[in-house]
């Protein structure tokens, strides 16, 4: 086994290790990102899952307007993304 390794020309070996350096690096940054866009979304989750507790007839009449005042006064108070998403929401809301 050693004796391939060492009829490895040294470039190629270096280079073998930059692109795992470069592989392990990549994966910790994504892995970071992921866990970030994960706590934002349940920064905007918590804010709007205790609106969730209306009756089947409530969701099927729609949400009273005093209620949707109040979940958008509390997602102004989000974060910058989070605001962001919750801004995209209500332009949708009819």
């Amino acid at each position: 086994m050693i004796q391939f390794l060492l009829a490895i020309p040294e470039i190629v070996l270096y280079g073998c290790g930059i692109l795992i350096a470069i592989a392990l690096a990549i994966t910790i940054a994504l892995l970071w990102q992921t866990w970030r866009v994960k706590s934002q979304i349940q920064v905007l989750a918590k804010a709007l899952k205790e609106f969730n507790s209306d009756s089947p007839s409530r969701r099927r009449d729609g949400i009273a307007l005093a209620r949707l005042d109040e979940i958008r006064s509390r997602c102004e108070k989000l974060g910058p993304i989070p605001r962001a998403w919750w801004t995209v929401i209500d332009s949708h809301v009819e």
